[in-house]
This record gives structure tokens, sequence and C-alpha cells, in this order.
């Protein structure tokens, strides 16, 4: 038998799907199996009302993307964390894209606010020379931004327009933008 581990009304994150609320826990018939009962998290996204998300609690996968909320303490320490972390801009857009695709699907939040730091600091290079990011990596960038922008607003306390001064503030960007560390490298 599976422990139960969120109750209703718990604020969880689900994958790429963002916060929801556990709307209920209840034991029913799968849809595919043997038809023995098992126990079942029937999710609701607070950005889409209408959207019903059922998790078997056996399937490991699945609970695998559901997680807590991080608090702000939280969110603090894994900014400050991610200080001494970067992850190098790749050249070969075909790898950085694979690679970009790869820490989206995975939803390591660490991860995210490392590619969005990564992008935006190229971004400010091409900035500085002239130049704007190619299409797949403004989509990249927009992408991860949504995906931590929503828990981190939520959890903060703050508008989701403020969560992208608070990350660059915690994680010290326009200093490094100040020190000119984003010349380029000729």
């Amino acid at each position: 038998m599976t422990t139960q581990k969120y109750n209703k009304g718990d604020y969880v994150i689900y994958g790429v799907n963002g916060i929801c609320v556990v709307e209920d826990v209840r034991m029913q018939k799968p849809a595919y199996g043997d038809g023995v009962e098992q126990l079942f998290y029937i999710l609701r996204r607070l950005e889409k009302a209408n959207l019903t998300i059922t998790v078997p609690a056996d399937s490991e996968k699945l609970m695998g993307k559901m997680r807590e909320l991080f608090s702000k303490d939280e969110i603090d320490a894994l900014l400050l964390g991610a200080r001494d972390h970067v992850i190098e801009w790749i050249d070969d857009k075909r790898e950085r894209a694979d690679l970009f695709r790869h820490i989206m699907m995975l939803g390591v939040r660490e991860d995210l606010i490392l590619m969005i730091r990564c992008i935006y600091l190229q971004k400010q290079r091409l900035l500085q020379r002239g130049k704007k990011l190619n299409i797949a990596d403004e989509e990249a960038l927009k992408t991860a931004e949504k995906l931590v922008r929503e828990e981190f607003a939520y959890s903060l306390g703050i508008t989701p327009e403020s969560v992208g001064a608070y990350i660059r503030n915690a994680l010290r960007i326009d200093d490094i933008i100040d020190e000119a560390e984003l010349m380029p490298d000729d």
C-alpha cells in the first residue's frame, strides 16, 4: 500500500504545469491495468482552473514530477548556492538547445536558475555588440523564466513581474555586468 505524501488543499509543483492545488486524494480504480483500487492525487492548476491532473501515488515517475513549493528561505538558499555555479555558454546551437531542453524537462530549479543566468548574460554580451539572441535561445529563456516565476512569486509574495529583478539581485547579475565581465573574448 502506498503511503499518502500530500493532503487535500496542499499546494505543489507538478512538472512543467506549475502550481497546482491538491483538490482531492482518493482511492479509485485506474483506467488501465488490473482494476485494483489505488491512491490518486487529483490536482487542479492554479493558472488554468479547468485543467485537472490525476496522479497515481504508486507511480514513481509521475510522483517524481510532484513536489512541495519552495519557501522564501529555500528560494534564498537556492539563489545563494547558485552564485558559485555556472552553466557555460555552448557555441554549438544544437548541443545548447539539447541541454536547455533537458534542463526544462527535468525542472530542477537550481539548473533552471543557472540556465536563466547563462542565457541572460549571453543576451547582455550580444546587446553590447548590437546583436540579439536567436529566437530559440530567447524562447528557452522565456520558458525557463515562466517555470520559476509562478512559484517564486507565490512563495515570495511578490508580483510575477518582480521575480526577474529578485533573481538578478540575488545572483548579483547586475554586478557582473557592471564589472564588464561580459566583454567578448576576442
